[in-house]
């Protein structure tokens, strides 16, 4: 009986899981048109170690006062235990490739860096060494190197009210330039100044390849300003007919630091809720007067100044004379202050002409004060 209900209760379960499996499996050999078994390979391992701008923990810039720029980045590097293969991307191609140095304290088993074909961005380097590590984990790759094409220039901006205001604010400014051939992302940027301390430009966010970035400092210096026109001609060379001369504003300024000789300065009208515009863009030129410097910038309509060449005696002996004259018109309602330069090589000398012309390096100048309405004919002559 009890042999019985054994066999009876295999055969059952045998006929359910014969009607359970709708496909049993089958001794056979599988035929072309039966689905094949799908497989995907396992990934080799692999002693290669790229390093990108991602793993990037810093990047710092220190722009001299003249050569290629100083760039140092600090990055994470996932080693392995043993045997490393370094691949270092995103380095500017055109960094100078004897300037590329990397700290031994934080990396001593990396001796060597070769310098491969470039990436398929040309504006970047592949850099290529090896690595034998006791045992894996994060380390510190600290590069240094030189970079020509980047620059920073300090300049000026002089903020007024109006054209002819008394007072002005002289901002401090950098204009940096990108030229290195590469986008250059988020660094930390110092620029060092000629006598004075480097300043901290701070984070500058991105910097493409061809893009300038200016920078207005909050440090200023309020100047006094004496506003005139400045008429500029040539004196050493004659005209067959009458020119009209270039006539621009021009700001006499009063406590301008030493530092600002030579700088670049942007001249801006309007203040406050006025709406500013550019008036122009020179160079600063310190006066003899301690404080004094003086900016020529922008195009005045105020004052006409016409030139005539009305003698141009030639010797043969090699000997020139020239003689000037200009037609000074103010047809204006107000009184306006006039410069005249007149620029002149250093072998030229005043032979005729009232005592207010003086001698300059440049040339000849003089000041005058045209009344409202007022025209005025002005005499020289020179000779060599």
């Amino acid at each position: 009986m009890r042999h019985g209900l054994i066999a009876l209760l295999l055969t059952t379960a045998m006929a359910s899981a014969t009607a359970q499996t709708s496909d049993p499996a089958s001794p056979s050999p599988a035929g072309p048109d039966d689905p094949g078994i799908e497989a995907s390979p396992l990934a080799p391992g692999s002693d290669r170690l790229r390093s990108t701008a991602d793993d990037r923990r810093s990047l710092e810039i220190t722009i001299p006062v003249s050569g290629p720029a100083q760039v140092m980045e600090h990055r994470d590097l996932a080693v392995l235990s043993g045997h490393n293969r370094l691949e270092i991307h995103d380095l500017p191609a055109g960094l100078i490739p004897g300037s590329l140095h990397w700290s031994q304290e934080t990396l001593p088993e990396l001796t060597r860096l070769q310098r491969v074909t470039a990436d398929t961005d040309e504006a970047t380097a592949r850099w290529q060494g090896s690595l034998l590590m006791e045992q894996g984990g994060i380390r510190d790759l600290m590069l240094g190197y030189r970079l020509p094409g980047l620059t920073a220039e300090a300049g000026y901006q002089l903020v007024l009210a109006e054209n002819e205001a008394s007072t002005g604010r002289l901002h401090r400014t950098t204009t940096l330039h990108n030229q290195t051939g590469a986008s250059l992302e988020n660094p930390r940027v110092r620029h060092d100044r000629p006598g004075e301390a480097a300043r901290d430009l701070g984070r500058i966010g991105q910097l493409a390849h061809g893009d300038a970035l200016r920078i207005t400092h909050s440090d200023r210096a309020e100047v006094e300003v004496r506003h005139t026109r400045v008429a500029r001609g040539e004196g050493d060379r004659p005209r067959s007919s009458p020119t009209s001369a270039t006539v621009s504003h021009g700001w006499v300024l009063q406590g301008v630091p030493a530092t600002a000789a030579d700088a670049p300065v942007a001249v801006i009208i309007g203040e406050g809720d006025q709406r500013q515009t550019a008036a122009g863009q020179s160079r600063m030129t310190l006066t003899a007067e301690t404080g004094g410097g003086r900016v020529v910038a922008g195009a005045s309509d105020a004052v006409q100044v016409m030139r005539h060449t009305e003698d141009y005696a030639p010797a043969r002996d090699g000997d020139v004379e020239i003689g000037w004259r200009l037609v000074l018109d103010n047809p204006g309602e107000r009184s306006r202050e006039l410069t005249l330069e007149e620029s002149l090589a250093e072998d030229w000398v005043l032979l005729e002409g009232d005592g207010q012309w003086q001698r300059t390096a440049s040339g000849l100048t003089r000041t005058l004060t045209l009344e409202a309405g007022e025209q005025r004919t002005v005499n020289y002559r020179i000779g060599r």
